[in-house]
């Protein structure tokens, strides 16, 4: 009896890793196309981005498929586990799919009832399920009988998973509204206030400006100057100090030319 309770035992284990992989994969793919549709909308529509919904990062690329996985086996566990079968059901199947006439499950079923067990028929019925399971090649049936494999549409969670990745890759992050200055008053707002050194230099160049003559005297040095201010504003960041001592420098060099013209 040990002999057709382990090859009952193998065909139930079998079968229950082979629902658990149809069941898991099945929901899988549902998660899987869940992350996909995801991606596209906050690349393209970006109705999400109000919610903070994240899709940039590939540590939220690789959590996602973590997660996605985890959800499908945990999903597909619970969902065997409510339906597995006895053992006695799975006798009832195993005789079936290898043809052995309800050996295994009669004899399962009669060892398990004590006052039938003693019976002549009982004992002749156990007999000839023991001699019949001693076959060395039953067990390699068995494992034929009760397959472990994906089913026919195993491709559809991989594709899936390959667009989404795709997609994370190639469709390109759509930039919200609130990550750029909305007017003039905010880009002023994010600007260094200037040193006085620099008010004096605009100063300067606003007075020669007003004379053409002068200013097309001094072409070369206002455009000088009108660079110095604008990277102070707008170009790398600069200490106090070193924006002071360029403008001071850019100060008497036009103030120099000024009176070399004048």
């Amino acid at each position: 009896m040990d002999r057709i309770r382990s090859l009952v035992a193998l065909a139930r284990l079998r079968l229950l890793v082979q629902e658990w992989m149809l069941a898991s994969w099945f929901v899988l793919s549902i998660v899987v196309g869940v992350v996909l549709l995801i991606i596209i909308e906050r690349r393209v529509i970006g109705a999400t981005a109000a919610l903070g919904v994240p899709s940039r990062s590939a540590m939220w690329l690789v959590g996602s498929i973590a997660l996605a996985c985890a959800l499908a086996a945990l999903i597909g566990w619970l969902k065997v586990r409510a339906r597995q079968q006895t053992m006695e059901q799975v006798a009832l199947e195993l005789d079936a799919r290898i043809g052995s006439g309800e050996r295994l499950s009669t004899a399962l079923a009669l060892s398990a009832d004590e006052t039938i067990s003693s019976d002549a028929f009982a004992r002749a019925a156990i007999t000839d399920a023991v001699a019949y399971a001693g076959d060395p090649d039953l067990l390699g049936r068995t494992r034929e009988a009760f397959p472990v494999r994906l089913g026919d549409r195993w491709w559809v969670a991989p594709a899936l998973l390959v667009a989404a990745v795709a997609a994370w890759w190639f469709i390109p992050q759509r930039i919200t509204e609130t990550a750029v200055p909305k007017d003039a008053d905010a880009v002023l707002a994010t600007e260094r206030p200037k040193s006085p050194e620099e008010k004096r230099l605009e100063e300067l160049l606003k007075t020669v400006e007003q004379s053409p003559e002068l200013a097309a005297k001094l072409d070369a040095e206002l455009e000088t100057a009108r660079r110095t201010l604008d990277e102070a504003a707008n170009g790398p960041i600069r200490s106090p100090d070193d924006a002071a001592r360029e403008s001071l420098k850019r100060m008497a060099e036009l103030q120099q030319r000024l009176a070399e013209v004048a």
